[in-house]
Parts: C-alpha cells; structure tokens; sequence
C-alpha cells in the first residue's frame, strides 16, 4: 500500500494500492450491463474518477461532453440511451481506466 497525499497544504492522506484498483477494476469490467448500469453504477464512477486522476488522464476524456463520466451521468438523467449508448460507455471504460 501506497500513502499519498493530494494536498500537500492539509493532513489529509490515502492509501492506495496498485493490486487492488486494479482488481476492482476488472471486477465492474466483469459485470453485466445490468448490474454496471443499475445499482453499481455509483462505485464505477467513483473508481472511473479515481483511476483517471491517478493516470492523468486529459479531463476532457474524462468529463468532457463525450467524456466518460459525463456520458455515464447522462445514463442516470435520461431515459433514451440505447444499448449502442450503453456499450459505448462501457468500451471506453474498458479502454481509458485499462491497468495492466
């Protein structure tokens, strides 16, 4: 496990382990449209955001108006994403937060 420390003007520390993300990563990448789009959708933003920061990955990629998190909102605020919309997301989850 890796301590860092986001900010360095506070306290505040995480922990962070490579092995783990990584295992949380295939984990959703695993999961069924179903189980990724419906309750679970949350904690792959949550690990999308996290695994963006610690790649650095260009924010337009990622919140962008194509952007991965964005698109992912819009699975929660609209009711027209199509299963092309759904398996575009998912593509892109597969291919920006990828870690070998």
């Amino acid at each position: 496990m890796i301590e860092y420390r986001p900010r360095p003007d506070t306290d505040d520390h995480y922990g962070f382990s490579y092995r783990e993300t990584r295992r949380l990563y295939r984990e959703f990448v695993a999961m069924t449209d179903e189980e990724f789009f419906g309750a679970q959708l949350p904690h792959a933003m949550h690990l999308a955001c996290f695994i963006a920061y610690i790649k650095e990955i260009p924010a337009e990629d990622v919140v962008g108006d194509q952007g991965l998190l964005h698109e992912m909102i819009h699975t929660m605020t609209t009711t027209d994403m199509t299963d092309a919309d759904r398996a575009n997301i998912r593509k892109m989850f597969y291919q920006l937060l990828e870690l070998a």
